[in-house]
């Protein structure tokens, strides 16, 4: 039996390769749920867990830029410092810090081990943590770069969103039939699904309520892989194309997205849904001001607002009429954020964070290379891994994304721009809560590849503008005023 999800899926990568290559950014987005299976056999692999995610990544990287034309614009995107010159950097120190870093302080500091079968703490040894490690964070750049490029042309925007969505959809089933299968007695016939060496809690409950995991390893890996998608997904739907996602689908994913993050009951799933909320109700403000949002936006505005509003009143009128309904609530949501500080869980973490800062420290502000110690949040696992260069590098090319000027002679850019980097701060909020390595991940990855696309200054012909080049009518009139539709 675990022979055919295997099967299934290098058959659906074959012809991903083979098909357009819209077809691979369905599969790269739709393989995510699946964070418990291992693509390739762990005996094959000496016990590394290769992920379907990964292996996808590494084909769509090479479909999209393996070719004469999209090979110079990744070169030219590597280099510019504006665009991917300082993610590069810091990908090439933390590389060359993974090779040097481990030999320079071995045996000198205490570490916790990246590999899950390591003991507790332990002095400093090169592993080959450090070599998959580098790997990782190399082919989460290889991603971000390949975005940027498939999306220079602004109207493939609408196919990586339609990728998105699905990637979504199939992430709401995986929870819904895990639960499902619990709840009959039947998780058994997802063990093909969960292959993976590395410790899978498949049968996690909490106060007598099981934790939807989903496909994914842990709660704690499902409920935040659920809230990047739904605060994607929602900061992406005005730049949905109609005919190939329709905003109502596209909203009920979002729904259905945000309920699985609840139902994981992972404190780091509701501290994004915390940060989300915010974000959106910052992103209502603004979009209410006066501007030149045009009467769809406007609509769309309202729409969203009534449907929080309603929420808010059928949650109050139910703890109105039913007090022991918020007594519940809260006793929850008491045990799961703020008693999580008592926990033997919460100790471990921080004590991972303890020595990571402590590595730093007794290093000189030089890390002890990526892969060289274990932490429970990304940004102290750049701080002890990558030192205070990389460190550096990361924090330049965070304000590069976020503050770079985005062309407005199209609407969907400067929408497209501003939402991803919503997403991406409640990725990151996230990562620093629970990250445990300096990778800030293949998804994160295409979000920042979303960004510099949008913001990619192109040359333009010394012609007429595009409107007056394409009449409407025309075959190119509908690219040419692309985002500019109510």
């Amino acid at each position: 039996m675990n022979a055919v999800p295997l099967a299934v899926f290098w058959l659906l990568l074959a012809y991903a390769m083979a098909a357009r290559p819209a077809v691979i950014w369905f599969l790269f987005f739709g393989v995510m749920p699946f964070g418990a299976l291992a693509a390739v056999p762990s005996q094959l692999t000496g016990g590394v867990t290769l992920l379907p995610q990964a292996i996808v990544a590494v084909f769509l990287v090479a479909k999209v830029i393996l070719r004469p034309v999209a090979a110079r614009q990744a070169l030219d995107a590597a280099i510019d410092p504006r665009r991917f010159g300082l993610l590069v950097a810091f990908v090439a120190y933390s590389v060359a810090s993974a090779l040097i870093m481990p030999r320079l302080f071995a045996g000198q500091v205490t570490i916790v081990p990246v590999r899950a079968d390591g003991a507790a703490t332990e002095l400093l040894w090169p592993s080959s943590s450090n070599f998959t490690q580098a790997a990782y964070l190399t082919l989460s750049l290889g991603v971000a770069i390949a975005t940027a490029v498939y999306l220079r042309r602004i109207d493939r925007l609408a196919v990586v969103v339609r990728a998105l969505c699905f990637g979504g959809l199939i992430l709401c089933i995986t929870g819904l039939v895990d639960m499902a299968a619990s709840a009959a007695g039947l998780s058994a016939l997802l063990a093909p699904f969960r292959t993976a060496s590395y410790a899978i809690f498949a049968d996690s409950a909490i106060h007598g309520m099981h934790r939807a995991i989903g496909l994914m390893p842990e709660a704690s890996t499902f409920g935040p892989l659920c809230v990047k998608f739904a605060a994607i997904l929602y900061f992406l739907r005005s730049t949905s194309d109609i005919r190939l996602v329709h905003p109502t689908l596209q909203a009920w994913v979002v729904v259905l997205l945000l309920a699985m993050a609840a139902l994981s009951t992972s404190t780091t799933a509701y501290l994004g849904l915390l940060v989300l909320m915010t974000l959106m109700a910052c992103n209502w403000l603004r979009r209410a001001l006066p501007g030149d949002a045009t009467p769809g936006e406007r609509r769309r505005l309202a729409g969203e607002m009534a449907a929080a509003y309603v929420g808010v009143v059928v949650l109050a009128a139910i703890f109105v009429f039913k007090p022991e309904t918020l007594a519940v609530v809260t006793d929850f949501v008491d045990r799961m954020v703020f008693q999580k500080a008592e926990t033997s869980s919460f100790d471990e973490r921080m004590l991972w964070n303890g020595i990571g800062m402590d590595v730093f420290a007794q290093t000189y502000g030089l890390g002890v290379g990526i892969g060289g110690t274990r932490t429970s949040s990304w940004a102290v696992a750049v701080l002890s891994n990558a030192g205070l260069i990389g460190t550096g590098l990361m924090v330049a090319f965070l304000v590069v994304c976020m503050v770079k000027p985005v062309p407005r002679r199209e609407r969907i850019r400067p929408e497209a721009a501003l939402g991803t980097r919503l997403a991406i701060l409640v990725s990151l909020s996230m990562s620093s809560m629970a990250g445990t390595t300096t990778d800030f991940g293949v998804f994160t990855g295409a979000m920042f590849g979303i960004v510099m696309a949008v913001s990619w200054q192109q040359r333009r012909p010394a012609t007429a503008p595009a409107v007056a080049a394409c009449p409407p009518g025309a075959p190119g009139y509908r690219q040419a005023n692309l985002g500019v539709r109510s």
